[in-house]
């Protein structure tokens, strides 16, 4: 997957927006104006997650392909490289549960905004302008 697929795949979910920092080296996606993902554009495939701590310590024990998050939380962050994951769906996974944790930290009500396709739409439009 190619930092082009990453965010078409980001952007297709319910309130996600992107913006660049670090002098326009690294990519984040965020809803509800929380990052859930961070990739450095010359990383060669790795990508900061949020993630449950319970899982995290899975995956490590499971797979052992993930690493604490660089520069983020180590405890409800990690890293993941492409390189260590075989096909794309696991990968995928790693990006649903990230976009579920931070979705679900939010407030009802800017659950519930997200959720509206009308918000949505009124919302992609300003960003357009």
């Amino acid at each position: 997957m190619d930092i082009g697929e990453l965010r078409s795949y980001c952007l297709l979910k319910p309130g996600v927006t992107e913006n660049f920092s670090f002098e326009d080296r690294t990519v984040k996606f965020k809803v509800g104006g929380k990052v859930f993902l961070s990739a450095k554009l010359s990383s060669g495939g790795q990508f900061v997650l949020k993630c449950d701590p319970d899982r995290a310590g899975e995956l490590d024990r499971d797979r052992g392909k993930t690493i604490p998050g660089f520069r983020m939380n180590k405890r409800n962050c990690m890293t993941v490289s492409m390189e260590n994951i075989f096909g794309i769906e696991p990968f995928l996974e790693h990006i649903d549960h990230s976009y579920c944790v931070v979705f679900n930290s939010l407030s009802k009500k800017s659950q519930k905004l997200i959720k509206d396709p009308f918000v949505r739409r009124l919302a992609n439009l300003m960003a357009e302008a």
